[in-house]
């Protein structure tokens, strides 16, 4: 649990601003793909854990509901 909350709170914390453009463009999102017997135990499922806002525009998905 402690290197999954690791992961969120680097998540939550990272500026995609400062993110070169070539790395993450204008309008991706950072994310992170754990996969199955590296990231996560052999009988767990792909899994890709990201941020919902866009760099350069702050958009949120248009699949996202936000909570009322």
């Amino acid at each position: 649990m402690r290197s999954f909350a690791k992961l969120l709170n680097k998540l939550a914390n990272l500026n995609q601003e400062e993110v070169e453009d070539k790395y993450l463009p204008i309008g991706a999102r950072e994310h992170y793909h754990l996969r199955p017997r590296l990231e996560l135990a052999n009988s767990s499922y792909k899994v890709i854990v990201g941020r919902l806002d866009a760099k350069g525009t702050g958009a949120y998905y248009d699949s996202f509901i936000p909570k009322d």
